[in-house]
């Protein structure tokens, strides 16, 4: 008798962001008669209660930290279940799933955005990802300059390497034509910290609107650690009749269908949900020329991440940018369950 596949995926984030989105999006269009899936995740929201209602079991982890208590509970469920496959989302993630490699399991690790060192920290983590591929069975990078970094940071192995394009539902997107008029409402979408840098569309903007007599409303949707300190630069700089923080945001597809432009000044990404959703919205895009976005952007689309100049040559000859069917759910879904069915 047939039984399905034993998946267990493992995120050590379940808050706002790409990577926790990805694994929902993922366990949610799963085939459910030849894969039963079950989550380890930490108990944050939004996404905890999702996973749960969609996973045959939960275990519950700690928030982006490592514990040998819980690697040793992930051990037994997995010995008592059955399970055959361990797919990993993110680097701390990883640690768990290599490790259960050592006793036997099937690894497949998504990086979900890996970029170049520029910290004690981040060589930590970069030195840590050399030993951890020796224990992993496939690697699965959401674009092709991801892959590049991977390979050149040493963090993979290029025959056992595959790109997935992370996938959106575009139909949830699609707004009416719209009319190439003035921009004035501007939008970004993302998690509130420094690697995001929303410090610098801030700034570039306050410039724009001293310079040019710019006038414009920025919605920052999202939540972070530097909350408070991005509203305090807003005070500084002025901006607060033309900026508003609208903290995390359910209806994306409401805010982009009002949105003229979509910025993202971000200093890496893997692929970005939010850029995808804004394609699929027909919004005018302008992003950082770094990983990530120069998968999915070229010209005007991209300015030199830091450069003012570029920023503000970009803005006033920025396009809109065709979504592109190869970045639909069904094709990321389809292509992940390809990988589960080969081993």
């Amino acid at each position: 008798m047939l039984t399905n596949k034993k998946i267990l995926q493992i995120t050590v984030r379940s808050d706002q962001g790409g990577g926790p989105k990805h694994l929902f999006d993922l366990i949610k269009a799963m085939d459910t008669k030849k894969y039963s899936v079950s989550v380890v995740s930490p108990v944050d929201e939004p996404f905890y209660g999702l996973y749960k209602n969609l996973c045959e079991t939960h275990i519950e982890i700690p928030h982006r930290k490592f514990s040998i208590i819980s690697f040793l509970k992930i051990l037994l469920f997995c010995r008592e279940n059955g399970i055959q496959i361990v797919h990993s989302h993110g680097l701390g993630a990883g640690i768990y799933s290599r490790l259960l490699g050592l006793f036997g399991l099937k690894v497949i690790h998504t990086f979900h955005g890996i970029h170049y060192p520029k910290s004690l920290s981040d060589k930590v983590k970069i030195n840590l990802g050399v030993l951890l591929k020796y224990f992993t069975d496939t690697f699965i990078c959401v674009s092709h300059s991801e892959m590049d970094n991977a390979v050149n940071l040493n963090q993979c192995f290029s025959n056992q390497t595959i790109v997935i394009a992370n996938g959106i539902d575009e139909a949830k997107y699609i707004c009416s034509k719209r009319e190439d008029g003035p921009i004035t409402q501007i939008s970004s979408i993302s998690r509130l910290d420094e690697h995001k840098n929303i410090s610098e569309t801030l700034r570039f903007l306050a410039k724009l609107k001293n310079e040019k007599s710019f006038q414009f409303f920025y919605n920052i949707a999202g939540d972070g650690d530097q909350k408070e300190e991005l509203k305090s630069l807003v005070k500084e700089l002025e901006l607060q009749e033309e900026t508003v923080f609208l903290g995390n945001v359910d209806d994306v597809a409401g805010l982009l269908s009002k949105t003229d432009l979509f910025v993202s000044s971000s200093k890496g990404e893997g692929l970005p949900y939010s850029i995808l959703e804004a394609m699929a919205a027909n919004c005018k895009i302008l992003c950082s020329n770094v990983t990530g976005h120069k998968d999915l952007l070229s010209g005007h689309n991209l300015y030199d991440l830091g450069n003012y100049e570029s920023f503000k040559d970009s803005i006033l000859k920025v396009e809109r940018v065709s979504f592109d069917k190869k970045y639909s759910i069904e094709s990321m879904v389809n292509s992940v369950q390809d990988i589960y069915s080969s081993f």
